[in-house]
């Protein structure tokens, strides 16, 4: 078999990969109709103990825009560090 016709032979697999291969779906797309909030902004946050293993509660935050302030309330016990 010539080097010509291997060439040719790798192109034809590599041009037919490279069009029947490919989606134009998105795999990523977890939900075709998400939920959409009607805000657009955040008013809220968690630290989940399940997601941080520094936690023994789920930690709840508020965010107040006219204030200007974030509030969590966390027990007294509770180690922070950045």
């Amino acid at each position: 078999m010539s080097i010509f016709r291997i060439f040719t032979w790798i192109s034809i697999v590599t041009l037919f990969f490279g069009i029947f291969g490919c989606s134009n779906e998105d795999e990523n797309n977890l939900s075709e109709n998400p939920e959409l909030s009607g805000a657009n902004s955040v008013t809220s946050f968690r630290f989940l103990a399940s997601d941080n293993e520094g936690l023994t509660d789920d930690l709840v935050g508020t965010i107040d825009e006219q204030t200007k302030k974030i509030n969590i309330i966390a027990p007294a016990t509770l180690r922070v560090s950045s």
